[in-house]
């Protein structure tokens, strides 16, 4: 059973880290907002995929809007398909009427996964196509989106396998702890997908200033344990105790996995020139074969200073070029950082990237706007799309990932809290539940369709 039972708690003063990556792929020019770049199908690769059989790699995004959870701790998601044992979870979300008033705290924004139909968890779902997520406190409506994503088969090279799932009680003031769990064969495959945009997480706050207590920094070392690091300041006092849902993922052999860490305070207005980004090297990549995952903190809950309202993308921040060397994270409010950045290649790999600038629309986040979307290319294999009654879906091979900042730098959440889901096979679409401050995105769509087993 994959159950993170062990965890060390450490105390430690953290100096300020900031990590930011960012893989970037095109021809060197600033992108056009809401202009994708990267889609490739040489013909090398639609040889190969051919030849070597389906796709490995399985994606489905759910998101939850009106009031399909509200009302209780625990929510049940009907999964379309039988839930593969080797997943993880990427999700985000929160409550919210979807006008501009209401401020919203971390007790009743924060959820997590809880469930699985595997034992991963301290409980378990009733039937093999369910997960289930949890929050704290019932009040008001959540909403989200949970990105699903699955190998179904050829782990070992094409596909990945999961280590195991860390249920990580953190109490307060804790600005370092440590997990532990079964251990993984090659730390250089490992990727972690933890807390936001990860598994998620919940808290016991009702205290707007406490929305950092729920971020971390989390990478692997040794065997077994996984490594969190939370930034503490006036402004992020760490009061609340929180609970993080951490998946832990072994990619096969045909996967490049990087992992690097980003530091600084580097922002500016729209996040569009590169000196309001923090960089950090990696090894050569190709764009559009790349996406990359972080996970972060900054000392400063304030919404534009916020983990939720940094940026994170390939390359220097603003240029696009077919071979990235670097990562990039910014902010359009100052405060201290500390990211870690995981960035995944894969050369039958397919990866989109667009930005919408900040304030504009549909592709950017305008004060007024709770919706928009950025136009892409269509995906490389089948795409479904369904649900309904505040359920809906899409499965097939690909999926949105969004990063965003804030212009605004009060404490009126969840106005920056921002999901994204493919609603249409050309339209990477992206929702948050309370309008009021723009802002911007950097998109990535990773297309698995010709990612295939042997």
């Amino acid at each position: 059973m994959r159950r993170a039972i062990n965890f060390a708690l450490s105390i430690v003063s953290v100096a300020v880290v900031i990590a930011v990556l960012a893989v970037t792929a095109g021809t060197g020019l600033r992108p056009a907002q809401a202009s994708f770049v990267g889609v490739t199908s040489n013909d090398q690769n639609s040889l190969v995929s051919a030849a070597v059989g389906t796709p490995s790699i399985r994606v489905t995004t759910y998101q939850l809007s009106g009031n399909q959870y509200a009302g209780t701790n625990y929510y049940t998601i009907n999964l379309v398909q039988d839930l593969s044992p080797d997943y993880f979870v990427m999700m985000v979300g929160a409550t919210g009427d979807g006008t501009s008033g209401g401020d919203r705290v971390p007790i009743t924004d924060l959820a997590r996964v809880s469930a699985d139909p595997f034992g991963n968890f301290a409980r378990s779902t009733a039937a093999p196509n369910q997960l289930e997520i949890a929050r704290t406190f019932t009040n008001f409506q959540w909403q989200g989106a949970i990105t699903v994503v699955e190998s179904l088969q050829d782990s070992g090279r094409s596909g990945f396998s999961l280590v195991d799932v860390h249920e990580v009680l953190v109490t307060t003031n804790t600005r370092s702890f440590t997990s532990t769990g079964a251990a993984w064969t090659d730390i250089n495959q490992v990727g972690i997908y933890g807390g936001v945009y990860g598994g998620g997480v919940t808290s016991n706050s009702f205290d707007r200033r406490d929305y950092s207590s729920s971020w971390a920094r989390i990478w692997p070392s040794g065997t077994n344990t996984v490594n969190y690091q939370r930034l503490r300041s006036g402004r992020a006092p760490l009061r609340a105790s929180v609970r993080f849902t951490t998946f832990i993922v072994e990619w096969g052999n045909e996967w490049n996995i990087q992992r690097v860490q980003v530091t600084g305070n580097a922002s500016g207005n729209g996040v569009n020139s590169v000196n309001e980004y923090n960089t950090a090297a990696i090894n050569p990549v190709n764009r559009a074969n790349t996406f990359i995952t972080a996970a972060g903190t900054t000392n400063d809950s304030r919404l534009s200073r916020s983990w939720l309202a940094n940026v994170w993308t390939l390359g220097d921040g603003v240029n696009m070029n077919a071979v990235e060397n670097q990562v990039a994270v910014g902010s359009e409010g100052r405060s201290d950082r500390s990211v870690e950045v995981y960035v995944h290649t894969n050369a039958n790999l397919n990866v989109q990237y667009a930005f919408g600038a900040d304030g504009t629309t549909p592709s950017g986040i305008s004060s007024r706007a709770l919706d928009g979307y950025a136009t892409i290319a269509g995906p490389l294999g089948p795409e479904s799309y369904g649900g309904g009654g505040g359920l809906e879906w899409t499965t097939g091979y690909r999926f949105s990932i969004a990063s965003n900042s804030s212009a605004q730098s009060n404490l009126e959440y969840p106005r920056p809290v921002v999901w994204s889901r493919i609603t249409d096979a050309f339209r990477a679409g992206w929702s948050r539940s309370r309008s009021g401050a723009p802002g911007a995105i950097w998109y990535q769509v990773p297309d698995f369709a010709k990612v295939t087993g042997y």
